[in-house]
């Protein structure tokens, strides 16, 4: 864990990600008055991750999920599911300007899924978590998932 300036802004939060993202997880928790990056994970704890193989450990937002949402901020696996207590910002500076402006305690920023993550991960006939694959634009789903005759 390493803090960083609290005043940072949407382009250098996303710098600094991809830069620590290179070598591994990378996660930016920012509140109001403080910001850490947090990247190199200790060893995968096997309770914790218990049903996950490891192509879905390394996963920036099973990390966020598994390690700081549920194990120490104490929320179930339910709550994040049904949005409870959190929210899902697609934009950076969104997500600071919430913080910034008392509307949310803590961002929690993260780099989007790698395209080969997805792939291993789906090839390997498992799921990805919720959220993690959320792109846009958008397709139109009746051209990208239904055969056309």
């Amino acid at each position: 864990m390493e803090e960083v300036d609290a005043a940072i802004d949407a382009g250098r939060a996303t710098g600094i990600l991809r830069e620590a993202g290179r070598s591994g997880t990378a996660l930016l928790a920012v509140s109001a008055e403080r910001a850490f990056l947090l990247d190199r994970p200790k060893a995968f704890d096997s309770e914790l991750f218990a049903g996950l193989s490891l192509r879905q450990q390394t996963l920036d937002v099973v990390q966020l999920h598994k390690c700081l949402l549920q194990s120490v901020l104490g929320l179930s696996e339910e709550s994040i599911l049904n949005q409870q207590n959190i929210s899902y910002i697609r934009e950076t500076g969104d997500a600071l300007g919430r913080v910034r402006r008392s509307e949310a305690n803590i961002a929690f920023l993260m780099n989007p899924v790698r395209t080969e993550q997805v792939r291993d991960v789906a090839f390997a006939g498992e799921v990805l978590p919720q959220k993690s694959t959320d792109f846009y634009p958008k397709l139109l789903s009746g051209l990208t998932i239904y055969a056309l005759e």
